[in-house]
């Protein structure tokens, strides 16, 4: 299975928009260390257009960023940012790329990435294994419970002979569904096992390569 992971997991690899701009404060305008600015962004793996977000935001300030300065930061930062193993992890973290590295450091950058994500879906996969796994366990105890109900009433003398019978009905009903249920659940489990070695087997295969 984990063969068939690494062959389908093509994914596109299109700029996709970051989460709202980071704020930047007063005191960080005024400073003006628009090269460590920069650094971070580039470190980071974010757009030029960043600098943008921060010329409206400390225009309310009356200072006006540098953007050679900031540039300069930045392009040291992506130096950093675009290497295989950030891009392994981006891609293992769920993260997204913003087309922000160029020819070969790209290129080197997306090797890493890609499987950084075969790793992050394997970990999907097995997520969600574990959740369909939860929830029938979870139905299972309900189930549980809802049949010594009914067998209680099933054997109260206090209740007439046509409710002790229709709670006898429901027992068997509910058995029947208990029964059904549990068969999907050895399934599901024999899904969830597979998942979490397939999990495995993907970080482990990595890791000789990217370290943890």
């Amino acid at each position: 299975m984990f063969k068939q992971i690494l062959t389908v997991a093509a994914i596109g690899l299109g700029a996709l928009a970051l989460s709202s701009c980071e704020t930047i404060s007063e005191e960080q305008c005024l400073a003006g260390d628009w090269i460590g600015r920069g650094y971070q962004d580039g470190q980071a793996g974010r757009p030029g257009s960043r600098l943008n977000d921060y010329a409206e935001a400390c225009a309310e300030h009356s200072v006006m960023p540098d953007p050679v300065a900031y540039e300069e930061g930045r392009l040291e930062g992506l130096r950093q940012y675009c290497v295989p193993v950030v891009g392994y992890r981006v891609g293992r973290d769920g993260g997204s790329y913003s087309n922000v590295c160029t020819g070969a450091a790209e290129a080197d950058f997306l090797v890493g990435f890609q499987d950084g994500r075969v790793v992050h879906d394997a970990q999907q996969v097995a997520t969600s294994a574990r959740s369909d796994v939860s929830s029938m366990s979870a139905r299972l105890t309900e189930l549980d419970d809802k049949v010594d109900y009914f067998q209680a009433r099933a054997r109260d003398t206090a209740l007439s002979e046509e409710e002790r019978e229709a709670a006898g009905d429901r027992v068997n009903e509910l058995r029947r569904e208990r029964r059904d249920l549990e068969r999907d659940w050895r399934r599901a489990q024999e899904v969830l096992d597979e998942a979490e070695r397939d999990a495995r087997d993907a970080l482990l295969y990595f890791r000789s390569r990217y370290g943890d």
